[in-house]
């Protein structure tokens, strides 16, 4: 069933539903009220709770709307809360961007649990990034575009190279309130570069499906996870400190 479900998505497709035979959606962007058809109308409430809380993680490196599309990503929510299979099923046309989406949904986990009865199994969520109509252009946080952009001002030859990674995820505005600053977290004592190529992996089988391909990505994400599982409120100083450990121990990916 599983791996059916990545089949669907990855030709632009998407399943989401309480039954045991799960609707099929339109190859569309934005068709929200149509894929969720079956599900409950609590659910329906989380998944909109959800989108927005990974677009106000969602920080693109580059602005320029030329020759990027939208992205429409997805990722298996685990009865837990944590997101799993994180995929995109249409790229932007952007590694950057791309990353950027990816970065968005990963440094969100864990979520709270699906409400029931959905949170009796996996559930596969998708989020549509780019689009007009998404809360993403309602977002505040705009000091993140200009910082980023600064990030390559002052790092000109990595814009065809690398990408920018927040060492803490922006998800701590939300999960912490109070502790950081927006400032803090987007400026640049919190960024660094890591290199774009092996970055974004293409599947062979169905060429328009991306996933991360470093794994160290994905570790450091799974560190920030459990840290999220372990410290319900954690100080600034516990927070700094673990951004510190984790830049040594992933010393080996960035950019010097």
């Amino acid at each position: 069933m599983q791996q059916s479900l990545k089949m669907l998505f990855s030709l632009g497709f998407l399943v989401i539903g309480t039954n045991t035979e799960p609707a099929l959606a339109a190859n569309r962007m934005g068709d929200f009220p149509f894929e969720l058809a079956q599900s409950t109308p609590a659910f329906k409430t989380y998944h909109g709770e959800v989108e927005k809380r990974i677009y106000k993680n969602l920080v693109d490196p580059d602005r320029s709307l030329e020759g990027r599309g939208g992205v429409i990503a997805g990722f298996a929510l685990k009865k837990d809360g944590k997101i799993r299979d994180v995929s995109i099923g249409q790229s932007s046309g952007k590694n950057s961007s791309d990353f950027a989406c990816f970065e968005a949904i990963l440094g969100s986990s864990p979520l709270r649990p699906a409400p029931s009865p959905e949170n009796q199994r996996d559930q596969w969520i998708r989020i549509d990034f780019f689009e007009s109509k998404t809360p993403y252009f309602e977002s505040k946080i705009r000091k993140a575009e200009l910082t980023t952009d600064e990030f390559y001002k002052n790092n000109h030859a990595l814009k065809t190279t690398a990408v920018p990674l927040h060492l803490i995820p922006l998800d701590v505005l939300t999960r912490y309130p109070g502790i950081f600053t927006e400032t803090e977290l987007t400026g640049l004592g919190n960024l660094k570069a890591i290199p774009m190529k092996g970055l974004i992996s293409v599947d062979e089988k169905a060429t328009t499906r991306r996933s991360l391909g470093n794994p160290q990505v994905k570790e450091f994400f799974h560190d920030w996870e459990n840290f999220f599982v372990a410290h319900e409120q954690p100080t600034k100083d516990a927070i700094v400190s673990f951004r510190e450990e984790l830049t040594k121990k992933y010393a080996s990916l960035f950019v010097d």
